[in-house]
């Protein structure tokens, strides 16, 4: 009986020195971002397929309405002239046939 009492006894001790203490933890809401990366990187760049332009008359840019990296589409403007001088070569011209 000694030893039933005992072990009934030892049953209903605490021993809070052999309990491991709590964890301590964070709650955190998870929450949906959008992810942003940034890279830094080395290199040239090449044109896929390298064209020249060329204007049919020399002359001043009056206008660049596309910017390096825009993509473009066939027939699209790439730049115009100033065309006061051809505007003073066509009346000199002109004036020239008159005489």
């Amino acid at each position: 009986m000694t030893r039933l009492s005992l072990i009934l006894a030892l049953c209903c001790i605490s021993l809070p020195a052999l309990a491991a203490p709590p964890l301590a933890v964070e709650i955190v809401t998870v929450e949906e971002k959008a992810e942003t990366r940034a890279f830094s990187l080395t290199g040239e760049i090449v044109a896929r397929d390298p064209v020249e332009l060329s204007f049919p008359a020399g002359g001043r840019l009056a206008e660049v309405p596309v910017e390096a990296g825009d993509q473009v589409e066939a027939g699209a403007v790439l730049a115009r002239l100033d065309a006061v001088q051809q505007q003073q070569a066509l009346r000199a011209a002109e004036a020239a046939l008159d005489l």
